[in-house]
């Protein structure tokens, strides 16, 4: 009797490892059931997410649980999603994250994609024509009024004491885009302009700075009089109060996607190419400043706009 007790423990213990599952595996799949990710609808698609289902299959597959895809039509019906409850876990934008975290203190973040040349953000700068920091009146900035390089950042500088940011408020030239900063600024229609820069491993490069020289500005034509501290491209984000098993679950996933399953890193990423790294809260304390200028709390609708960048960190 003693025999067979012992071999039908072994063999429960063989249909648990066949089953690649451990009974504490099963509490926190069984506490989810369905994991419920937000998604916003991609431009020109409807109401849709090209390739849904194959990113659900490859979600479902890795976490062994249900997957299903809420689409949202923009930020501010996912922030509100997200908030209540009603998706698990997120795909942001660097502001509309920081906006869901100043919602609800419910969110965190997993992972974030780099590009294919290593960036993993931007920082916002302030380009000015040589000499005009040493002028004694203040010089005329062109910048785009919510802008998170050109206006957002430099106006949490500016509360922070850095001077090299504090611009007086009737030497700011509002412009309707970067461009049109740009164009002003060759032209010395504006002493400076604020814009941005790629955050790499050593430093800020290119961004505004390579516009301006491509667009026939010589390289000794400007200097830079103030860089921001990084932003980090937006996060996949996962509710704070889900088992931590099924966040680290996710973040061994996202981060051998590209590599093993480039085909669903596309769908899931259509536009930085480089992967995804683990990020954590640390990683968006300048973006999460930024909320400090908002006053008061913001409502669900006033979540950014879904936006794509081409060349500019719009979409961030």
């Amino acid at each position: 009797m003693a025999m067979r007790r012992t071999t039908l423990a072994g063999l429960a213990v063989a249909a648990t490892i066949a089953l690649g599952s451990s009974p504490a595996q099963a509490g926190w799949k069984e506490e989810v059931g369905t994991l419920r990710i937000g998604m916003l609808a991609r431009p020109g698609a409807g109401a849709a997410v090209p390739g849904a289902s194959a990113i659900e299959r490859a979600f479902s597959k890795a976490l062994g649980i249900p997957v299903d895809i809420f689409v949202a039509r923009d930020f501010a019906a996912l922030i509100d999603a997200h908030a209540n409850a009603r998706v698990h876990y997120a795909v942001y934008s660097a502001l509309a994250y920081a906006l869901a975290w100043r919602r609800c203190n419910c969110v965190e973040p997993l992972a974030a994609p780099i590009s294919r040349d290593g960036a993993t953000g931007i920082r916002a700068q302030l380009i000015v024509a040589p000499g005009v920091v040493e002028r004694p009146t203040p010089p005329r900035i062109a910048y785009v009024p919510g802008s998170l390089a050109s206006d957002l950042l430099p106006r949490l500088a500016s509360t922070g004491g850095a001077d090299e940011a504090e611009i007086a408020d009737e030497r700011r030239v509002a412009v309707k885009s970067a461009a049109e900063a740009e164009r002003r600024f060759i032209a010395g229609k504006v002493d400076g302009l604020f814009g941005w820069a790629y955050e790499r491993v050593g430093g800020a490069t290119g961004g505004t700075v390579d516009r301006l020289v491509k667009a026939g500005l010589a390289a000794d034509g400007f200097d830079i009089a103030w860089t921001s501290a990084p932003i980090r491209y937006g996060p996949h984000a996962i509710r704070t109060d889900l088992p931590d098993e099924l966040k680290q679950a996710l973040a061994r996933f996202l981060t051998s996607l590209k590599q093993q399953q480039p085909d669903i890193y596309d769908l899931v990423e259509e536009e930085r190419q480089g992967g995804f790294l683990r990020v954590s809260q640390s990683d968006y304390r300048s973006v999460l400043g930024l909320m400090e200028l908002v006053a008061p709390l913001p409502s669900p609708a006033a979540a950014p706009p879904a936006a794509k960048s081409s060349g500019h960190p719009a979409g961030l």
